[in-house]
């Protein structure tokens, strides 16, 4: 079965092999290896959670901007499990919003996902 799903283990085995082929194409010695690419990753994604429990926009030009909004709660809310009438407090929930070129490089896609 084929899945589309990327890892962040994939992510820093593509980034370490781009690291590796950039510094052979120079003709200079690496001495990068994968776990510190993924403590970079690891360290950037804890200081997006980190910036965002603080209530702070995080803006990645080119990418997008993430940030955390409140949601209303609702008095009339159904558990979906058990079919049980449950009321929900207010609170708040992580927002992505892609930047212009991210969104034009997706809409470039072709159809055959």
């Amino acid at each position: 079965m084929k899945t589309d799903k990327r890892t962040k283990l994939d992510i820093v085995g593509e980034i370490y092999d781009h690291i590796i082929d950039k510094y052979q194409k120079s003709n200079k010695q690496c001495r990068v290896i994968k776990s510190d690419v993924a403590y970079v990753i690891d360290d950037f994604l804890e200081e997006i959670k980190a910036s965002l429990m603080e209530k702070k926009t995080i803006e990645l030009r080119g990418f997008g901007t993430f940030q955390v909004k409140k949601r209303a709660g609702k008095k009339n809310s159904r558990n979906p499990k058990s079919g049980e009438m449950v009321e929900t407090l207010d609170h708040f929930v992580p927002i992505f919003k892609p930047g212009t070129d991210f969104k034009a490089s997706i809409k470039g896609l072709d159809g055959d996902g």
